[in-house]
């Protein structure tokens, strides 16, 4: 097999708790051409001297300081700057299994996909777990498949349990919007549909963190409402590339059950300590889709 290189962009913001865990599951994998790219967005704890720590100690790290501007802006600034023939993201507080990039680089170069998309296992201080979303994604490895005839794939949101080929990212100019939370959604849809096939890995091959009581993260503060006003803006964003693309009804309905069994309930499960702008947002959306 050749070797090609595996950009992977890390975005970093006030993580000195759980950053250097996370960096050394990537300085660590069993694939030898790999550049890291570190990106802190601002930090004010900790989290920069760590990242030039790492970036002197390894030859292939290297780190980037920028003003703050949230994950969608970092990713996409660490992006612009990746030289690799395939792209990779991991979330700083998250680490990535040691042959991760192994797998999934053999198989993208036996099949010629344009993205592998591995499993993941959620952790905390305590145990590690299956993650719900991505055992509803991933029933099983599967080569050069598509989301249009393995439509379970519609669960398959996040960004960082993947890698995708550069060529493909640069020719769709794929970027995360800036400015929101959950920017991985409007994003990983339009990647599968527009890619040529997609390859599924059932071994595990990234941890995702589940903060714990009292030290939560964006995605586990459901209660803001910010937080359902940008689930709903996204929810949106996909809506609209399904509008664009006409695409297929029975994907179309694919994606109402996801929303509709799991988006939506996640909030109407938080309703009750909800205050009444939270309320209003959330029954007058739900009200309209449905």
């Amino acid at each position: 097999m050749n070797h090609p290189k595996i950009s992977v962009i890390v975005p970093i913001y006030n993580v000195e708790k759980y950053l250097k865990a996370c960096l050394d599951s990537i300085a660590h994998q069993t694939y030898d051409n790999i550049e890291v790219i570190m990106v802190n967005d601002g930090s004010t704890d900790q989290s920069g001297n760590i990242m030039h720590h790492y970036a002197d100690l390894y030859s292939n790290f290297h780190g980037y300081d920028k003003p703050n501007g949230g994950l969608g802006q970092a990713r996409n600034f660490g992006a612009s700057h990746a030289a690799g023939e395939y792209l990779a993201f991991v979330d700083s507080d998250d680490r990535v299994t040691a042959d991760a990039y192994l797998h999934m680089v053999t198989m993208a170069e036996q099949t010629g996909s344009d993205i592998v998309v591995g499993n993941v296992l959620r952790f905390n201080a305590y145990k590690t777990f299956p993650s719900g979303i991505h055992r509803q994604a991933i029933v099983r490895t599967k080569r050069r498949i598509h989301i249009t005839t393995d439509p379970e794939l519609i669960y398959d949101t996040t960004a960082w349990n993947k890698l995708y080929r550069t060529s493909f990212w640069n020719k769709h100019q794929f970027a995360f919007p800036e400015g929101m939370l959950y920017e991985d959604i409007p994003l990983t849809f339009p990647a599968h549909y527009l890619a040529r096939s997609v390859d599924v890995l059932d071994e595990t091959v990234y941890f995702w963190r589940f903060r714990n009581f009292g030290d939560h993260s964006i995605t586990q503060s459901r209660t803001a409402v910010n937080n359902l006003r940008d689930r709903l803006k996204a929810v949106e964003m996909v809506n609209r590339f399904f509008e664009a693309y006409l695409i297929d009804p029975e994907l179309c309905e694919a994606k109402d059950v996801k929303l509709l069994s799991l988006d939506f309930m996640m909030y109407l499960n938080k309703l009750p300590n909800a205050d009444q702008p939270y309320f209003d947002l959330f029954q007058d959306y739900v009200t309209r889709y449905l």
